[in-house]
């Protein structure tokens, strides 16, 4: 038991040291492996499953989550669009210059600038105070979006 909760550590420690996307990254594989152990756990008999769920409990589909749902979990949403390649252009900043302001890494900024990633409040924050504007006018949401 010592040495699982010395590796849970140990992962901690090594998460906080990452940036912002890394860590994401790092955490969604975490919870796929997670999901897999326990897969292969029930697989081999090792984890009993629960007997039968309750009879209040709905298993029919209209009981699932729906897609509005899970979009609000961020599984759905459409990335916005930014400004971010122009505003860093026009200071003749690399994407390497604009992380090492941001502290992130070089493959953040440039998921941000091509629309893969949309970055956290906290980074949001930062790019408006560093480029000198608001949040709003770094990122525009499609008009469709809004409806």
């Amino acid at each position: 038991m010592l040495p699982a909760i010395w590796l849970a550590l140990g992962m901690l420690r090594a998460i906080s040291r990452l940036d912002e996307l890394e860590r994401r990254i790092l955490l969604e594989a975490a919870a796929a492996a997670f999901a897999l152990t326990l897969l292969l756990l029930l697989s081999l008999g090792l984890l009993a499953w629960p007997a039968s769920p309750s009879p209040t409990a709905s298993t029919s589909p209209a009981s699932w989550p729906s897609s509005s749902a899970l979009a609000s979990c961020g599984q759905l949403e459409k990335p916005m669009k930014n400004r971010l390649r122009v505003l860093r252009a026009e200071r003749d900043w690399s994407q390497a210059d604009l992380a090492a302001r941001l502290e992130v890494s070089r493959q953040t900024v440039n998921a941000i600038e091509t629309g893969k990633y949309d970055p956290s409040l906290p980074l949001a924050f930062k790019l408006a105070y560093l480029f000198d504007t608001s949040i709003e006018s770094l990122f525009q949401p499609e008009p469709s979006d809004l409806e």
